[in-house]
């Protein structure tokens, strides 16, 4: 078992303050900001200094205003935490339109590469049919030249 605060190891034996609001944390005593001082003024302390209901169990009004300030006070700290966010969210964000112009960029020039080889790999097939034609065509002329040469020797001795 583990403060939640500090993330050192609690005694098993020794006193530690349990929360009871939503995250039901174990703390040590001195981790828990103010614990000490309610403890001290009487009051029975519920939650940690995280949860919203940061507030001791007391019938007095200031008890129920002071709540409130801490629930505003949680609340404007979480709105605090969230907008200094927002510049490393924008890096983030600045950086994958980056990543993505040059990716688009290499991806046209890839395109335009394969539509030129497509081109050269027709051309170069049109080639090797005209190539193939003209071969036919020589062997047909060999054939007739072997052809007339041989009509030629018997009439020579």
């Amino acid at each position: 078992m583990q403060c939640q605060m500090c993330k050192k190891v609690l005694s098993k034996n020794g006193s530690h303050f349990v929360c009871q609001g939503p995250c039901q944390g174990k703390f040590h005593r001195t981790c828990v900001k103010g614990l000490l001082a309610d403890m001290k003024a009487g009051k029975n302390r519920l939650f940690c200094n995280n949860c919203e209901g940061c507030s001791t169990v007391d019938d007095s009004e200031g008890d129920e205003q002071e709540t409130e300030g801490h629930g505003i006070e949680k609340i404007l700290k979480d709105i605090r935490n969230k907008v200094s966010a927002i510049p490393s969210l924008q890096k983030q964000l600045n950086s994958i339109t980056d990543s993505m112009s040059v990716l688009s960029e290499k991806y046209d020039t890839l395109m335009a590469e394969h539509e030129e080889s497509k081109k050269k790999i027709r051309d170069l097939e049109k080639s090797i049919v005209n190539t193939n034609n003209k071969c036919v065509y020589l062997e047909k002329c060999n054939m007739a030249l072997e052809q007339k040469v041989h009509e030629f020797r018997p009439s020579f001795p």
